[in-house]
């Protein structure tokens, strides 16, 4: 058996990279969304301006 203290460090050091993770998540997602977002509406864009174009 591992001894309680070693025990309780992992599981605080477990935790935080769970809060980090869940942080890096929250910040890093609607920033890739934003992207794909204006990727996709500049797709629309070139695919519309093609179709008046015709």
């Amino acid at each position: 058996m591992p001894e309680p203290s070693m025990y309780k460090f992992c599981w605080v050091a477990f935790n935080l990279v769970v809060i980090i993770g869940v942080f890096a998540y929250l910040f890093y997602v609607p920033y890739v969304l934003k992207k794909i977002l204006a990727k996709i509406e500049g797709i629309e864009k070139f695919i519309k301006e093609n179709h008046l174009d015709k």
